[in-house]
C-alpha cells in the first residue's frame, strides 16, 4: 500500500488480481465487473483514445444488371453473422455463401434495374 493509504503500487511488474482466474473482479458494487474469461461489463460509458474491434462495416455496391456483389474482406470466417442493409430501393438481399479468410456474397433474385447500395456489417 502507498503512503497515502489511497492507493496500491508494485515497484517490480505488473500487479495481479485474482492471478489464478478462480473468480472475476467486482468493482464498484457491480458497476464494472470483470470475469474469468475476460470479458468486461459495465454500467457505464467506456471512453478510449482507440478501439479495436474484431466486427467489420462496409459499403458495397450490386450494379445494374447484376444479381450479386462480391465483398473481399478477410476477416469473414465460417462462423461470421452478416448482417446487410439497403442503402437504396431494393429486392431482398441475403447471404449464400461466405469464403473464410476471402470474402462473402450478398444476392438478390433477379438483375438489379439500377445499382443497389448496401451497408454490411460482419460481427464474429
Amino acid at each position: 500500500f502507498s503512503d497515502d493509504g489511497q492507493s496500491i503500487d508494485t515497484l517490480v511488474g505488473n500487479l495481479k488480481l485474482q492471478p489464478l482466474a478462480k473468480a472475476g473482479i467486482d468493482l464498484f458494487a457491480g458497476k464494472v465487473v470483470f470475469d474469468v474469461k475476460g470479458n468486461i461489463t459495465t454500467a457505464g460509458e467506456i471512453t478510449a483514445s482507440k478501439v479495436n474491434l474484431t466486427e467489420t462495416t462496409g459499403l458495397a455496391v450490386i450494379k445494374s444488371g447484376q444479381t450479386f456483389a462480391e465483398v473481399i474482406c478477410p476477416k469473414v470466417t465460417k462462423n461470421s453473422r452478416i448482417f446487410v442493409t439497403p442503402v437504396s430501393t431494393s429486392a431482398s438481399l441475403f447471404t449464400p455463401s461466405k469464403k473464410a479468410g476471402e470474402s462473402f456474397r450478398v444476392e438478390i433474385s433477379s438483375p438489379a434495374g439500377k445499382d443497389i447500395e448496401f451497408n454490411w456489417w460482419i460481427v464474429n
